[in-house]
């Protein structure tokens, strides 16, 4: 049954309409892995460690000198996991040539061929959920076809994870499902079986993507204040909650314990700190740099605006790649942040070492926080711009309008997630509201606590087409009981 309005009837025609749509996505996916010296821009990390995993039995990226494994904590998980049952499935690693996936992954193009084929699949699966979740809350009909056709209009930054493997794929896998499993359980609290589903999604996609370990910390921090009080346990959510965050955390942990056993970390992984010390060292520019970040970051077009308007010396340390930059420096193991942790480690003799790396860049972050809020604003901004496909028929003036749609399209998916979720309070539809918390979170997780690439948010952009297709039919809905002299009236679920 649909959440929002009543569901139109079943025709053969619809069904058709979407499986049509799902073909072209696929076909879109096809059309991307053929493009010329992609095989060469992916990160070999994953892989090398899906090689590992097949060949040694060990999560590792290295090797040492007599050839075995030294276990790690660098990665997430969960991909090379996925990527290691692709290559079991697919490849037999210990043959000759094999082990050039380890060493030269991008001369092998050959032998990538099985893992491009799950990535493409992950992206089927993928429109397909798109279209059973706006049929939960739109109903069936068009609405959920056209959401299946705006999947070809997404960002870039997925498709190209079926190139490059990245885990941006996954990662959207699992957040759109842990979403739908949490409005199945808010339609229904008495779903314990979804809540325990959801929980497992949850604890899967922290182990792609270590930032949303402050979702479950964060929630589960929650429940426990809140327990002591008999009100808040009679909510029909406490429970339901309890067992989708507890599911959750216990996956989590058992990675962490893991890691302290044969990574001596404590950490879910290695790299999250470096990604925290890169948004705090930009809280550290001048005023002036600030508020020209929201002309450099304006999606697509902000660098060129800068250029055209702005003095060098008030955007350029906002550049990537410029070697005095924010981010650079802290790269090449400078900046304020890092000069900070390395008196805060000399003073206290190396004790503590994780301790302070991560409560160094907390104190600056504090120290500068009137300016990390601005930044905040700006850094939303800038995960707004994520890549389009360029290429769509070979036509320069055709693929240049479809180029000019998809990038407008894909400016809207994160105002879409937003302004959804406050009509959906609004107008009580916690269901909605409930699927698109998650998403909700990373992209404010992400604007506040990293510097926010626009990659960061393509996990969210299924969820996105969602609230967006949701919001449009809300909207009409709306209007047509206006036109028919009905109230606009909150529909309670």
């Amino acid at each position: 049954m649909a959440i929002i309005g009543s569901e139109s009837r079943r025709s053969i025609g619809f069904d058709r309409a979407a499986l049509v749509a799902v073909l072209v996505v696929v076909f879109a996916v096809t059309l991307a892995n053929s493009k010329p010296g992609r095989d060469s821009l992916f990160d070999t990390q994953f892989v090398d460690i899906a090689f590992n995993m097949v060949t040694l039995g060990v999560f590792a990226l290295e090797r040492d000198e007599a050839g075995d494994a030294v276990p790690t904590a660098v990665r997430e998980p969960v991909q090379p996991a996925f990527l290691a049952i692709a290559l079991a499935v697919f490849l037999d690693p210990d043959a000759a040539g094999a082990r050039c996936l380890f060493e030269h992954p991008s001369s092998c193009p050959e032998l990538l061929g099985p893992l491009k084929i799950v990535q493409a699949l992950t992206m089927v699966a993928l429109a397909l959920l798109i279209y059973g979740a706006t049929v939960r809350l739109c109903g069936r009909g068009w609405w959920a076809v056209i959401a299946v056709v705006l999947f070809l209009f997404q960002g870039d930054a997925i498709r190209d994870a079926a190139i490059t493997f990245m885990s941006e794929p996954t990662a959207a896998l699992l957040l759109i499902v842990h979403a739908s499993l949490l409005a199945l359980v808010a339609q229904d609290p008495r779903r314990r079986l979804a809540a325990a589903l959801a929980g497992v999604a949850l604890g899967l996609l922290v182990l792609t993507k270590a930032i949303f370990i402050f979702y479950i910390v964060g929630g589960l921090g929650l429940l426990i204040v809140l327990a002591p009080f008999t009100r808040a346990r009679r909510l029909a959510a406490f429970r339901p909650a309890a067992i989708v965050l507890l599911i959750a955390f216990a996956i989590m942990s058992a990675w962490i314990v893991r890691n302290i056993v044969v990574a001596d970390t404590p950490l879910l992984t290695q790299r999250g700190n470096g990604v925290l010390v890169r948004r705090v060292e930009h809280a550290t520019m001048g005023w002036n740099e600030s508020a020209s970040s929201f002309v450099y970051y304006a999606p697509y077009v902000g660098r060129a605006a800068a250029e055209a308007w702005l003095a060098p010396e008030h955007y350029v340390r906002l550049d990537g790649e410029y070697p005095g930059g924010y981010h650079a420096r802290m790269r090449d193991g400078g900046g304020l942040v890092n000069a900070r942790t390395a008196a805060n480690l000399a003073e206290t003799g190396g004790r503590f070492a994780t301790l302070i790396r991560i409560v160094t860049p907390l104190q600056v972050m504090i120290e500068n926080m009137p300016k990390h809020l601005v930044l905040t604003i700006s850094f939303l901004w800038r995960g707004m711009g994520m890549t389009v496909f360029d290429r769509w028929t070979g036509i320069a003036v055709i693929d240049g309008i479809i180029g000019v749609g998809a990038r407008i399209f894909t400016i809207l998916l994160v105002p879409a997630v937003i302004w959804a979720a406050i009509r959906a309070r609004r107008r009580r539809q916690w269901p909605v509201l409930v699927f698109l918390l998650p998403g909700l979170y990373s992209i404010l997780i992400h604007a506040f606590i990293t510097h926010n690439l626009p990659r960061f948010n393509a996990p969210v952009i299924p969820c996105a087409i969602v609230a967006l297709v949701w919001l449009l039919h809300s909207l009409t809905a709306a209007r047509r009981e206006t036109a028919a002299g009905q109230p606009r009236r909150p529909k309670r679920q």
